[in-house]
C-alpha cells in the first residue's frame, strides 16, 4: 500500500501468528468469535497481501488476548512474527549491511505495509530509538505489544536471539499487571508515552547481519511487489509483473504473463497497443533494477548479473553499457 489512506489500513499478513495461537489455546470457536468480534473475515488469512482496516487488526489482538486471558499475547505473537510474515517490505529492511541501516530503512519501507501510521529513527547521546506513531495513542496495547515482539525477533539476525531493548517506551496507561509484561519483554518499561519507542545502544547499532547470502533488494523492489499487489489481477501492470519476477531472476515471457491472468498473446496485444514490445519493456526494467543495486548495495557485479536473469556477466556488461553508456564497474566507481 503505497498510497495514503483516510483510513488508516495495514496489510494482511499482520494477523501473523493470531490464527495458530487461537486454536493452540482455545480451539477454532474461540478463533471464529475473535474475529467475528474483529471485524475481519477468516479469508484475510488466506491474503497477506490485501489491504485491511488498521483498527481490525487492532480489535483482533485484544480480542485473542481477552479470549486466552494472557496478558503477554501480544509481545509473544510477535515474536512469533518472521521477517517473512510480513513480507518484502520487512525483508528489506533485514537486507541491510548493519542494525543500523536496517533500522534506518524501516521508516522508509513501512508505507508500502501500512497507512495511518508511521516509524521514525533518530540518534542522541549513544543511543538510536525507533518510534511508532500509532493511529490511536494508548487505545490498543495489545497491538502495541505485537510491535515490540516483532522488533525483538527483527533485531534477532543482527543481534542474536537474546537480545533486548536498552528500554522501551509505551504508547499506554500502566495497568495492574505492569510487571507481568515488563518480565515477559526483559527490558524496562515506560508506559504513558505518545508513541511506541524502541532504544537501541550504540554498539548493537554497529552490529552486522548474522545471516548469510540475503536476497539483494531496493526500495523500488518494494514499490514494484506493492504497486502488484494492489492492482486487480486481471488488469494488473505488465510492468509491475516483470519487476516482481525479476526479484528471482525470472525473465521469461510465459511466467509474466501467468502472473498477469492473461495469455502470453494477450500480452504481446497490450504492449503493442502501447507501442512497446516485452524484450524493451524488460530491457528497461532491468536496467533500473540494475542502477538501484550497484547504487544500494554491495553485490558483485557477477552476482548481480545473475539476479537479473542474465546467464552470463559479460552479456550484462555489454547490456549495461549500450543503456546506460558505462560498465557496471565504471557506474559503480
Amino acid at each position: 500500500m503505497s498510497q495514503p489512506l483516510s483510513l488508516p489500513m495495514t496489510a494482511a499478513s499482520a494477523v501473523g501468528a493470531i490464527p495458530g495461537m487461537l486454536v493452540d489455546r482455545v480451539g477454532e470457536r474461540g478463533l471464529h468469535k475473535a474475529f467475528k468480534n474483529a471485524g475481519l473475515p477468516l479469508t484475510v488469512m488466506d491474503t497477506p497481501r490485501a489491504a485491511i482496516p488498521l483498527n481490525g487488526l487492532a480489535v483482533l489482538w485484544k480480542e485473542a488476548a481477552r479470549a486466552t486471558g494472557d496478558r503477554t499475547f501480544g509481545f509473544v505473537g510477535g515474536k512469533e512474527m518472521t521477517v517473512q510474515t510480513y513480507g518484502l517490505w520487512l525483508e528489506y529492511c533485514a537486507s541491510a549491511p548493519t542494525f543500523r541501516e536496517a533500522l534506518a530503512r524501516i521508516p522508509k519501507a513501512l508505507g508500502f505495509h501500512q497507512s495511518g501510521t508511521q516509524f521514525t529513527f533518530r540518534e542522541s547521546h549513544g543511543v538510536g530509538v525507533l518510534r511508532y506513531y500509532p493511529a490511536w495513542p494508548g487505545r490498543f496495547p495489545q497491538h502495541t505489544d505485537h510491535i515490540v515482539g516483532s522488533l525483538v525477533r527483527f533485531a534477532a539476525i543482527y543481534c542474536g536471539p537474546r537480545w533486548r531493548p536498552a528500554w522501551v517506551e509505551l504508547d499506554y496507561a500502566r495497568d495492574t499487571s505492569w510487571r507481568t509484561i515488563e518480565r515477559k519483554i526483559e527490558a524496562p518499561l515506560v508506559f504513558g508515552a505518545t508513541t511506541l519507542g524502541i532504544a537501541v545502544s550504540s554498539d548493537d547499532l554497529k552490529k552486522p547481519l548474522l545471516l548469510k547470502h540475503p536476497r539483494a533488494l531496493t526500495l523500488a523492489d518494494v514499490a514494484a511487489e506493492a504497486a502488484l499487489a494492489t492492482s486487480p489481477h486481471l488488469a494488473c501492470p505488465i510492468a509491475n509483473a516483470i519487476a516482481f519476477r525479476l526479484l528471482d531472476g525470472k525473465v521469461d515471457i510465459d511466467g509474466a504473463a501467468a502472473l498477469c491472468g492473461i495469455g502470453v498473446q494477450g500480452l504481446q496485444r497490450r504492449l503493442r497497443m502501447r507501442g512497446v514490445s516485452y524484450r524493451d519493456l524488460l530491457k528497461k526494467i532491468r536496467m533500473r533494477r540494475a542502477v538501484a543495486l550497484l547504487t544500494e548495495t554491495d553485490q558483485p557485479i557477477s552476482e548481480i548479473a545473475l539476479r537479473l536473469g542474465y546467464e552470463e556477466h559479460p552479456n550484462f556488461s555489454r547490456a549495461f553499457r549500450r543503456s546506460i553508456g558505462k560498465s557496471p564497474s565504471e557506474f559503480r566507481r
